[in-house]
């Protein structure tokens, strides 16, 4: 059984008039060879607005980041996954922060998250009850980010952490600062507390804002999506002249949104158009990004696996208003777009060999849905 969840804003916020009622969830039956789907509405699991999902690494449970604006409501909720796809809470843990935004897991116990609003990076524990083996989840690791550049004065007045994430294998966190235009490294420790690494930070072409960032699936190359430039930068993942690892850049930045090379734009976007989510394809050939706004749309390039080298291949459209979120499924035949202020998801077929998608003529109803997972149960 293969499921879809959809996280929804659920209260009317500055940047958007959330209209859902918690996660959604469907029942996905797919036949890849004649590209037929099936979706199935199995119900909704009311949570307040819950923007950031993901999957535990046992894929026995979800967990979802509440995001508000407020001091209060942001939290990291986990889910047990029932065999018939329905969820059951077994714990919440306060976000400590304002505007939670991001949840990613390293190894089996750790969860990764970034508060927005008040600039900061989290680690929540996770641990199973013998009794019953329902998960509870413990906040054991928080840094608080300072550095702004101000380039964008309504964007970058302070610190605006936005992601994390870990290199697999290793105890090296990677966090995205919007406000400062840097990824900051961190070491993990033992006990999911957050230190300095000997590279405390990157910095990326001012005005930029980076937004999320995803590793290729060799551990050799890091992607960053900048939201305000609307551009993706790669990065080589090396060791400096010290043997300490740093961030090499590969390559100029690519833009998300021009048609052609001579259309590119670097710098601070003024056009209504921001970058929201990147993802790579499962076989590490293909990068995808999500533009909000003008062009409302997902952007396709190739990666050089022995270079880490973008290279552009294509847009599709989303179908839909402020695509934010979308998820290629584990088999990466099929990718997802959640269209937040059309009120759909739509879903397209993948060619594994040219990175392309082809609508797959169907419209999924959702409101306001900003992040998707798949999981199979």
């Amino acid at each position: 059984m293969k499921v879809l969840y959809a996280g929804t804003y659920t209260q009317r916020e500055p940047h958007v008039d959330g209209k859902g009622k918690g996660i959604y969830s469907f029942e996905l039956n797919a036949d890849i060879a004649e590209r037929r789907l099936e979706v199935k509405p199995l119900g909704v699991t009311e949570l307040l607005s819950p923007t950031f999902l993901a999957i535990s690494s046992d894929k026995r449970h979800l967990l979802a980041v509440s995001e508000t604006g407020d001091e209060v409501g942001n939290a990291l909720t986990v889910y047990r996954i029932k065999e018939d796809g329905q969820l059951t809470k077994t714990s919440q843990c306060d976000a400590k922060g304002r505007g939670a935004c991001y949840a990613a897991m390293t190894g089996d116990s750790f969860v990764l998250g970034a508060n927005y609003n008040s600039g900061s990076a989290w680690v929540c524990a996770l641990r199973e009850e013998s009794a019953d083996r329902s998960v509870t989840a413990e906040m054991v690791g928080f840094a608080q980010l300072k550095h702004f550049t101000s380039v964008d004065p309504a964007r970058q007045e302070a610190a605006h952490a936005h992601c994390a994430i870990a290199l697999h294998g290793t105890n090296q966190v990677y966090v995205a600062d919007l406000g400062a235009d840097r990824i900051y490294q961190f070491d993990l420790g033992s006990k999911g507390e957050l230190q300095a690494s000997a590279v405390p930070h990157i910095d990326l072409p001012a005005g930029c804002g980076p937004r999320h960032l995803v590793i290729h699936p060799n551990g050799r190359f890091l992607f960053a999506l900048c939201e305000l430039s609307s551009t993706l930068l790669a990065f080589a993942i090396v060791d400096d002249a010290d043997g300490h690892r740093t961030l090499k850049p590969v390559g100029a930045p690519m833009s998300t949104v021009a048609v052609d090379e001579k259309d590119a734009f670097i710098g601070p976007n003024d056009a209504g158009q921001n970058a929201a989510h990147v993802q790579m394809s499962p076989d590490g050939l293909f990068v995808y990004c999500s533009n909000r706004g003008v062009f409302n749309s997902i952007a396709i390039f190739r990666v050089d696996a022995h270079t880490g080298a973008l290279k552009f291949v294509a847009h599709e459209s989303s179908r839909g208003l402020i695509p934010r979120g979308f998820i290629i499924d584990p088999s990466g035949s099929m990718l997802f777009v959640a269209n937040q202020n059309s009120d759909n998801i739509f879903p397209f077929w993948r060619d594994s060999s040219h990175g392309t998608l082809t609508f797959a003529g169907q419209e999924i109803h959702c409101p306001t849905p900003v992040v998707l997972e798949i999981v199979d149960i």
